[in-house]
């Protein structure tokens, strides 16, 4: 499931300004969960989205609109989906750095806790 669906669906659907993915599907690959799914993508995606659509929503709400616009991709094999989601002011002052570093921040970091 390529990375760039889920994106177009996010900017579509919440209007979102920034959307930042890794794929960490390749950690997952033995786990039992896993045991039949020949697919090596797009299982376990850790993703940061940015949308005006979050102002003044709950947490857990905007977790549940990015699930509900993200159906489709569950049908399709996303399994696990860890999620960071920001209105564009909490964004802009969580970091002058880019969400893509951040999103590699995050894997480098979780790497390194599994070894």
């Amino acid at each position: 499931m390529p990375n760039q669906w889920i994106k177009a669906l996010l900017i579509d659907q919440l209007a979102a300004t920034e959307v930042h993915i890794v794929d960490n599907s390749h950690r997952h690959a033995g786990h039992a969960a896993m045991k039949g799914i020949t697919q090596s993508y797009g299982t376990h995606l850790a993703m940061v989205v940015v949308s005006p659509q979050f102002e003044g929503v709950p947490l857990l709400d905007r977790h549940r609109m990015v699930h509900q616009v993200l159906e489709p991709a569950y049908e399709r094999g996303l399994h696990a989906l860890e999620l960071k989601v920001y209105t564009p002011e909490q964004w802009q002052a969580l970091s002058p750095r880019s969400g893509q570093e951040q999103a590699q921040e995050q894997q480098e970091q979780q790497e390194q806790g599994a070894s």
